[in-house]
């Protein structure tokens, strides 16, 4: 059978999660387990998009990433929302 683009034995997908924690007064650094129960899984992620009270926030600028670790550039209010998504793409090595 002839295929256009990939084969079924080379095709990638992405794998995606999202994490959501409620901050504390001052709280920079957001590691492990978030509010739903998920442990915060960075290492894998090609892409991250963070985003503070549905505002989304710049790499380098208002945050970084280290490790399974993500630390805002300022300190985050009492009970603000930070959400996290990551996606990585995963190779079928069919």
């Amino acid at each position: 059978m002839a295929y256009i683009g990939n084969s079924p034995a080379n095709i990638q997908q992405a794998r995606t999660a999202e994490y959501e924690f409620t901050a504390t007064a001052g709280q920079t650094v957001f590691t492990g387990v978030d509010d739903n129960g998920l442990s915060l899984d960075l290492l894998n992620a090609n892409q991250n998009e963070v985003y503070l009270n549905g505002s989304r926030l710049v790499s380098d600028d208002d945050f970084t990433v280290s490790g399974d670790t993500l630390t805002l550039t300022s300190g985050a209010a009492r009970d603000d929302i930070i959400i996290i998504k990551t996606q990585s793409d995963v190779l079928n090595a069919g």
